[in-house]
């Protein structure tokens, strides 16, 4: 009943790697599209979780009572995917949110600049300049949502129980790793002994 969080820099093929986990593992993977649904059925409007998911909120934003209304709705949806384990959770501070939970497996991916600009190149089929803005807007955004909202520096290897580079890993290798990780007796305590 273990539970896996999954923070990653854009284009460092973390989705991939926490799809090919879960598959390997059988596990449930909550995207942000899983999470966006839990939220909105715990009555947060489409427009509110759009305006705080993975963003830094403005200075008014971060004032406002609906930031409080997120983060509790957030907290909550989250809890509610790892209660049951056997789940990769993918991004929304679950690193931070699970931070405590005995089980829990915090895996942070990452790859150098360079590698990512050429991924998101061939993804998106753009050129170099916009890939670079694409990357540099994505880590900003993640870095000021994880800092506003948990107060925690998002590149703090200190959050995370492993750290994979994908410069030259393969996402099998990397899910290998991963899975492996999980089975080691200090993830076997669940949530819902806590």
């Amino acid at each position: 009943m273990a539970i896996i969080t999954l923070s990653r820099q854009t284009a460092s093929l973390g989705d991939e790697i926490g799809k090919a986990v879960a598959e390997k593992l059988r596990y449930d993977f909550v995207d942000k599209q899983k999470i966006s649904d839990a939220l909105e059925n715990l009555g947060l409007p489409a427009q509110a979780v759009e305006r705080f998911d993975d963003k830094k909120p403005t200075i008014w934003q971060s004032l406002s009572h609906h930031k409080k209304k997120f983060i509790f709705a957030l907290r909550a949806a989250i809890y509610d995917f790892a209660r049951g384990g056997n789940v990769v959770i993918v991004g929304r501070g679950g690193q931070v949110l699970l931070q405590d939970i005995p089980g829990t497996l915090h895996v942070r991916i990452v790859a150098p600049v360079k590698k990512r600009v050429k991924r998101v190149m061939d993804l998106e089929d753009c050129d170099t300049e916009k890939a670079e803005h694409l990357i540099l807007r994505s880590d900003r955004d993640s870095a000021g949502f994880i800092h506003s909202f948990f107060d925690i520096d998002w590149d703090d290897e200190n959050i995370y129980d492993m750290v994979l580079n994908t410069k030259t890993m393969v996402v099998a290798t990397a899910a290998s790793l991963i899975t492996a990780a999980i089975k080691a007796p200090e993830f076997k305590e669940s949530f819902a002994h806590v």
